[in-house]
């Protein structure tokens, strides 16, 4: 018997699927290799920029070639560093992409629906398989484990947020309680928040962590994370969504190993 056409389309489909997989796959492999291979101070050459001409002149150079360095811009209204932040142990781990917010302010902060004290630090990633508490957003899962494990490549940006900028990565933190694989996981989440603060822009919907982690890279990226250690009891599951969202203490099984 002949196949019905919606079985011939749902075999073309999946294999449509497959070979973007693959190909994703194949990328994400290029791309842990590139950012960690301490490459990414030749970028210029990479996007096939021009990486300097003797006869160029600088835009920043005064008269008789003096530099001139800018004066850094702050915030008035600062209160906080916001990170976005990358680990990856090789193969077969496809690594983690998290946010972590620092209080520089003279006041508790909310973060979600997580209280931050002053002087404190809170991450903030989204899991699924790989902690036993339920997929979704968990608070301080890297904070914790980064301090009782070794993490092995932290990578990170980093960038001043004022209230308004923390306000609108809470609703991001709010509203993303979920986990759905290779498109709305931990990178769509860290990179939406990341954004939502006004950082440099970071694609969201990469698949791979990999390909997150390459952007990092390439705009900079350092390696010298520091997170403040909140103890076993202040690591959390957020269980809801919204205003009705409230935190409960994860399980054992969710903080015996670092994330990525």
């Amino acid at each position: 018997m002949n196949e019905s056409y919606s079985a011939i389309m749902r075999k073309l489909f999946k294999g449509l699927t497959a070979i973007i997989l693959a190909l994703a796959l194949t990328f994400s492999l290029c791309a842990v290799a590139f950012a960690d291979s301490g490459n990414s101070n030749n970028i210029g050459e990479f996007l096939g920029e021009n990486t300097g001409d003797s006869n160029s002149e600088d835009p920043n150079s005064g008269e008789g070639g003096e530099i001139i360095v800018p004066e850094p811009e702050y915030l008035d209204d600062t209160v906080a560093y916001l990170y976005i932040c990358s680990n990856n142990s090789g193969f077969p781990s496809l690594g983690h992409i998290w946010i972590y917010i620092e209080n520089l302010s003279d006041e508790v902060l909310t973060v979600g629906n997580y209280e931050l004290p002053v002087g404190e630090g809170v991450s903030v990633g989204c899991f699924a398989l790989t902690r036993s508490d339920g997929a979704g957003i968990y608070y301080n899962v890297e904070s914790y484990c980064g301090n009782i494990f070794k993490m092995d490549n932290p990578l990170y940006l980093k960038k001043e947020i004022n209230k308004d900028e923390l306000a609108a990565i809470s609703r991001k933190i709010l509203s993303n309680n979920y986990w759905v694989p290779m498109f709305l996981n931990c990178i769509f989440f860290a990179a939406g928040a990341w954004n939502a603060g006004g950082g440099t822009h970071i694609l969201t919907m990469t698949t791979f962590p990999a390909i997150a982690r390459l952007q990092i890279r390439l705009n900079g990226g350092k390696t010298d994370l520091k997170m403040f250690n909140p103890g076993r009891e202040r690591v959390y599951k957020m269980r809801g969504f919204g205003s009705s969202a409230y935190l409960e203490i994860v399980s054992d099984g969710t903080v015996d190993t670092v994330p990525g």
